[in-house]
């Protein structure tokens, strides 16, 4: 053997003593090998330590070597293994010959694999190649590239309903039906068909706005967030914590790396049990220069999805859930910032739940939300939603449309319950729907994760009209069979999805009628109006309509109040303005359903310091 580890990695200023220091007591505290604590608490590049950890006992190493990797294994014997076993092994069969096998590793004596190939492969002897943990990844996603791919667009849809298909021949024969009986009864009494059609529509508007207002009150009177104390945190102890995935799906997010890194890495919890992996599509170079250029802890891994599929934030989640390693797991997007104790608040939280629950859902926060009048209002519906809206449904125990961040796993669990459907563009709201048909739970945990409240005009509608696209994917996907779908969820949980996801871009559809007709019967004269409308009628729009806008403007004060910011009262005023974008994000919505089901509209994210994203 040649000099240590250690003094190689010194001698050639890969590091320091200090960093060397720092990574052997971390291997003494947790047991674990010098390598991996070099990696995680050293901040060495994976691969460096694996060449030196080579060059020290004499072994050969292909370290940042892939296509040399590639070049040298048998596709068939590495086929035969499967990748499930190399990945849990740490190891992958490259070669054979009679009784020997050669295999690549990251640990030397991986003594895990030895035992596992010997019993599969019925060989002898072992030899061991050096490489680095993502070495071993891009070698399986080389691969296992078709296989991996497929199995992360149909993770979800063996034996389930999946928004792959918006609307099925069923529904569309239905739908056909319903549009030709009205126009038949149109046609046959047209003044009694529009007035009544007209109550119903004004009628179901109402019905949602206050299902939201009662689900509020509900939230407000019954305090149905878990807590976990400084002694329940204090009694984790670090050695005994499970590994943790978080997922982090990006796309052309080069801006706000640098942040997410930052906000990752002052996560509370031995690093070397974080299983963090970057998702990243195959043709976002932008991205990938980026992380090139700032540099990404050494302990994190970067999964490239391949092309193909729909191109969407659940699809690239499935590809990372194939890769987790962890017990647990966690969706970041890009700009958040997570408590620091968060991941061991939900430890302690799964600790003293049932066991039927299999998600906690933390709350959110807003780093900019003083931005500008719209970054306010955003600000205002999503407390109202995580404050009033979620508790209300945790109390009447239906689903909860959980948040696409910030929502804590047990992984096995989800694997089980079919991960996220690819094609939804809600895959929150559609998993929400999926967990109460299964009998599982999510819950709300008190833990904060601060991210941008979006501030402008033409990317929150992009947004915006991407899940509206997703509630009515979601609505048409657990009402292909309402008789089925009534029984398995029970008739509060369907009543949610009726009201909630079908309700939500329903009353932004409907409004324009409604309001036309209301503001029709002030500054119109009656005798026009009563050609189609009775004064009756008139008046219960304009109360309907008003009843509605009032309601919303309380709620978001209510929000306001919760969260003990009065300088955001007076905001709640402009919520009539906040209703028209979402309007017109509706009809665009409604437009490319049609069109572009599966298209997933880009939403730029802004970290906090920037000239547009900064803010209180």
């Amino acid at each position: 053997m040649g000099l240590s580890i250690e003094r190689r990695l010194v001698e050639f200023d890969v590091t320091t003593p200090e960093a060397i220091e720092r990574s052997r007591e971390m291997a003494d505290r947790y047991d674990i090998g010098l390598s991996e604590a070099l990696v995680a608490y050293g901040g060495v590049d994976p691969r460096r330590v694996a060449a030196e950890s080579a060059a020290h006992h004499g072994v050969e190493c292909l370290a940042g070597r892939p296509d040399e990797i590639v070049a040298r294994l048998d596709e068939s014997l590495v086929q035969s293994v499967g990748r499930h076993a190399a990945y849990r092994v740490g190891a992958v069969p490259i070669s054979r010959n009679g009784s020997s096998l050669t295999i690549i590793t990251a640990r030397i004596g991986n003594h895990a694999a030895e035992r596992f190939f010997r019993e599969e492969l019925g060989v002898e002897r072992v030899e061991e190649i050096v490489v680095s943990v993502p070495d071993i990844i891009e070698v399986l996603q080389r691969v296992f590239e078709q296989e991996l791919i497929s199995e992360a667009e149909r993770f979800h849809i063996d034996g389930r309903a999946t928004a792959g298909r918006v609307v099925t021949g069923r529904q569309g024969a239905i739908l056909s039906g319903a549009l030709a009986a009205f126009v038949v009864a149109l046609v046959l009494a047209p003044v009694p068909v529009v007035r009544v059609a007209f109550l119903t529509v004004l009628f179901a508007y109402v019905a949602v706005f206050t299902f939201r207002f009662l689900l509020g009150v509900i939230g407000s009177l019954d305090d149905v967030v878990v807590d976990v104390n400084q002694h329940e945190l204090a009694a984790l102890r670090d050695e005994e914590l499970p590994t943790y995935t978080i997922l982090l799906p990006m796309y052309r997010e080069s801006a706000a790396i640098e942040q997410l890194i930052g906000a990752v890495e002052a996560i509370d919890y031995p690093k070397h049990k974080l299983d963090v992996l970057l998702l990243l599509e195959s043709d976002d170079d932008q991205t990938r220069d980026a992380l090139e250029h700032v540099g990404i802890p050494a302990h994190w891994n970067i999964l490239t999805l391949p092309k193909g599929g729909p191109r969407t934030k659940p699809r690239a989640c499935n590809y990372g859930l194939l890769f987790g390693r962890g017990d647990y797991l966690v969706i970041y997007d890009t700009e958040d910032l997570p408590d620091r104790d968060q991941l061991k608040k939900v430890l302690a939280a799964f600790g003293k739940s049932s066991n039927d629950t299999i998600c906690f859902q933390c709350l959110l926060k807003f780093y900019n939300r003083s931005r500008t009048l719209l970054s306010r209002l955003f600000t205002l519906e999503h407390w109202y939603w995580f404050d009033s809206i979620m508790p209300g449904m945790a109390s009447l125990d239906i689903p909860i449309p959980m948040g696409g961040t910030s929502n804590h796993f047990r992984t096995g669990k989800l694997r089980a319950l079919g991960a996220w459907d690819p094609f939804n563009l809600t895959e929150d709201t559609d998993l929400s729907v999926r967990l109460s048909v299964e009998n599982q739970r999510a819950r709300i945990l008190r833990s904060m994760t601060a991210e941008e409240a979006n501030p402008r005009i033409v990317n929150w509608i992009r947004q915006r009209t991407r899940w509206m696209k997703g509630y009515v994917q979601t609505f048409l996907v657990y009402n292909r069979n309402p008789f089925t779908v009534g029984h398995d969820l029970g008739l509060k949980a369907w009543l949610t999805l009726l009201l909630f996801v079908g309700g939500t871009p329903f009353v932004h559809l409907s409004a324009p009628l409604l309001w036309g007709v209301a503001l029709a019967g002030l500054f119109l004269a009656p005798a026009t109006l009563q050609q189609l409308f009775t004064p009756l009628v008139v008046y219960l729009a304009l109360g309907g309509v008003l009843v509605s806008m009032f309601l919303g403007i309380y709620m978001h004060m209510l929000a306001a109040f919760h969260r003990d910011d009065d300088r955001l009262l007076p905001v709640a005023l402009c919520t009539p303005l906040y209703r028209l974008l979402q309007t017109v994000a509706s009809y665009r919505a409604l437009a490319q359903i049609l069109r572009r089901p599966h298209y997933w509209e880009k939403t730029e994210h802004l970290p906090r310091g920037s000239r547009n994203g900064d803010g209180r």
